[in-house]
């Protein structure tokens, strides 16, 4: 999806539904403090020979500021995340890889972990963070 902003800067919007991979972490970049997290999104297919196969993708994702919701963004936690996309190449094993990156503008909550279940706290779960 190509949105533009007010200021008629072009910007690819990323949407992804997907587990979180590790606890969500509090990370200061330049003074600025950030919630960091991956989300995994795995697609399932099968080939032309019938076989059955699964690929991952996985999205790092920065949120800007702290915020209650990052309680709740554990492991094996099912979202819904919005923002703006960015790719980073850097080698991995002598292979050159691309790395996706999104600036989070929204996270919604689609299933809890077994470590935090937001539907016991006051927010509502199907609020954007």
């Amino acid at each position: 999806i190509v949105s533009q902003s007010k200021h008629k800067k072009k910007m690819i919007t990323l949407e992804i539904i997907g587990n979180i991979g590790a606890d969500a972490t509090i990370k200061d970049i330049n003074g600025q403090k950030y919630i960091s997290f991956s989300v995994a999104n795995t697609d399932t297919y099968t080939t032309n020979t019938g076989e059955r196969k699964e690929t991952t993708t996985w999205v790092s994702c920065l949120k800007k500021g702290e915020s209650s919701i990052s309680q709740y963004l554990k492991k094996g936690t099912q979202v819904f995340v919005r923002g703006s996309m960015s790719i980073n190449m850097y080698d991995y094993k002598g292979q050159k890889t691309a790395g996706i990156n999104v600036n989070v503008r929204e996270i919604f909550l689609c299933s809890s972990s077994k470590k935090a279940d937001p539907s016991t706290s006051d927010n509502n779960n199907n609020a954007p963070y």
